[in-house]
């Protein structure tokens, strides 16, 4: 039976930030994913990650050659079986253990709806600053013309 949720994770480089979104995705309640990595890396660490042991199962896909934005994303995406789609960047993670749970809640609350996305927290790892993104009217507006 093919899961609830697709994770894909496109990845480059930066294995260090891809352990911290895998201790997130440990750490969810929702149980019903599958984990896909689309590597661009040059070097193997991405992959020696993947091959660590986690208390779920990640298929790992090397994209050679290299594909770049967004064409990794797609790659991740073509590989997803589940019913939604949960685009993840290997540098960003889930906020706490139901992130998950309420992506799942909210996609069924709305069965009409083909995509969603929420508010962002950033930190700037070079600043130390951390601010929020949220969608304003006027993206909403200029995404609702495709």
């Amino acid at each position: 039976m093919n899961p609830k949720v697709s994770i894909c994770i496109p990845t480059y480089q930066q294995a260090d930030k891809l352990l911290v979104l895998f201790r997130s995705i440990e750490e969810q309640s929702f149980r019903d994913f599958e984990v896909i990595v689309t590597d661009d890396s040059t070097d193997n660490l991405v992959e020696d990650l993947c091959k660590s042991e986690f208390n779920f199962s990640i298929q790992y896909h090397r994209n050679s050659p290299s594909k770049g934005s967004p064409e990794n994303w797609n790659a991740a995406i073509s590989l997803a079986k589940g019913e939604w789609i949960k685009l993840i960047h290997h540098d960003d993670f889930f906020f706490n253990a139901e992130s998950l749970a309420k992506f799942v809640e909210e996609a069924e609350r709305l069965p009409e709806t083909h995509y969603f996305f929420c508010s962002t927290s950033i930190l700037d790892t070079h600043s130390g600053n951390q601010y929020s993104y949220s969608v304003n009217t006027k993206l909403l507006s200029r995404i609702s013309e495709f």
